[in-house]
């Protein structure tokens, strides 16, 4: 009897110190760690705010209305800053030109969606044409609600005056922005649309970026 106390004391005993050691020497889990865990990727959010800024190194060129600039090169333009209540230059250049038949029904639509733009029916010398464009924000004083990206734009003759036609009688047309009413930004380059009327056939002419009297940029037309 006495034996058997003996040895169900020595089980417990060592059931004991088995329980006691495992205890001690558990490991302790850091899978919840803040210091183990991996650094979250960033959103796709926070990837589209880091990219705003353009980063880009613009080379910005002269032009006048006997050097205008290519399509594709960097002028300067003046744009109205509201938080200033001037002018400001910008950096800016068209990207390329669609004219043509097929140019005027998306003229319509995007004039039919904007509160500024007003689509009139060209007479059947002219045709519609559409300038994509780039500018460039950075640098530019913004506000909390964002800039406008529009730009002031005109179509002149390669004189730098009114567009002089084959039979004599002049022509002139003032661009109008097709970007709609919310397109509202604070950096980087941003993409917007011009709108003009033109003559059937005629690319001996300029289209010219920037306020009147102020600094513009002037580009070959197509």
């Amino acid at each position: 009897m006495a034996a058997s106390i003996k040895r169900l004391s020595a089980v417990l005993l060592a059931a004991a110190l088995l329980t006691f050691s495992s205890a001690c020497s558990g490991s302790k889990d850091h899978s919840s760690s803040p210091a183990s865990q991996s650094p979250a990727e960033p959103s796709a959010e926070s990837s589209a705010e880091s990219s705003a800024s353009s980063g880009e190194e613009i080379s910005v060129s002269d032009s006048s209305a006997k050097s205008p600039l290519m399509p594709e090169k960097w002028g300067k333009a003046a744009k109205y800053c509201t938080e200033q209540d001037s002018y400001v230059d910008v950096p800016v250049r068209i990207l390329s030109v669609r004219r043509g038949d097929g140019v005027k029904d998306e003229v319509r639509r995007l004039a039919d969606q904007s509160l500024y733009a007003v689509y009139s029916e060209p007479k059947d010398s002219e045709e519609y044409a559409i300038a994509d464009y780039e500018l460039s924000l950075d640098g530019f004083p913004v506000g909390k609600g964002g800039t406008l990206i529009d730009v002031y734009a005109v179509i002149l003759g390669t004189d730098g005056d009114m567009l002089k036609l084959s039979d004599g009688s002049y022509f002139s047309a003032t661009a109008m922005c097709l970007n709609g009413d919310d397109n509202y930004r604070y950096e980087g380059i941003v993409k917007g649309k011009l709108a003009y009327k033109i003559p059937k056939g005629c690319t001996d002419y300029l289209l010219v970026l920037g306020e009147v009297n102020e600094t513009q940029a002037f580009v070959q037309g197509v």
